[in-house]
C-alpha cells in the first residue's frame, strides 16, 4: 500500500481539521514510515500531506506550520510554509512559547514593563539583575 493510501487510512474529521489517528511522535506531531531508496524513514504526516498536495518545500530552512494549533491535523488549508522564526513568532503571539509564560526573572524580579529589558537580540533581560551586574562589574574595576 502506498504511504498516501496509508495516510489517508488513518485521517478524520474532528471539528474543523483533519487529525491523523495513527502514530505520535514525542513532540505531538503524527508520524508515518515512508521508504525512499529501500530504507524507511519517518515523516510528519502534515508535512507529507502538504508536499503531497501544495507541492515541495524550497529548502531545508522551510518548514510547515499549523494555524490551528492542532499538531496532528493534516488539512493542508490549516497549513502553511513559514521559517523557525516564523514558527517562534506565531508561539509568541498567540501565548504559547515558554518564555512568554515567565513572569519572574531566575532571580524571581518581575518580568513587567518597568523592569523588562528587550536586548538588541530581542530577548527578555531583568532591568533589576542587569543594574546589579553593571554595579558589580565597576566594583571589580571592570569598565562597562
Amino acid at each position: 500500500m502506498d504511504v498516501i493510501d496509508r495516510l489517508f487510512a488513518r485521517l478524520e474529521w474532528q471539528g474543523d481539521c483533519l487529525v491523523w489517528t495513527g502514530s505520535l511522535g514525542s513532540t505531538g506531531y503524527g508520524q508515518i514510515g515512508e521508504f525512499v531508496d529501500g530504507k524507511m524513514h519517518n515523516r510528519k504526516t502534515h508535512r507529507l500531506l502538504y508536499e503531497r498536495t501544495v507541492g515541495p518545500l524550497a529548502g531545508p530552512h522551510e518548514m510547515v506550520l499549523h494555524s490551528c494549533d492542532n499538531k496532528p491535523c493534516c488539512w493542508p488549508e490549516h497549513l502553511r510554509k513559514g521559517t523557525c522564526a516564523d514558527n517562534a513568532q506565531d508561539a509568541v503571539a498567540r501565548g504559547q512559547h515558554p518564555s512568554v509564560r515567565k513572569t519572574h526573572c531566575p532571580r524571581q524580579h518581575p518580568y513587567d514593563e518597568a523592569n523588562t529589558y528587550l536586548n538588541p537580540k530581542g530577548r527578555r533581560e531583568c532591568r533589576t539583575c542587569r543594574y546589579e551586574k553593571k554595579v558589580a562589574a565597576r566594583a571589580a574595576g571592570a569598565r562597562w
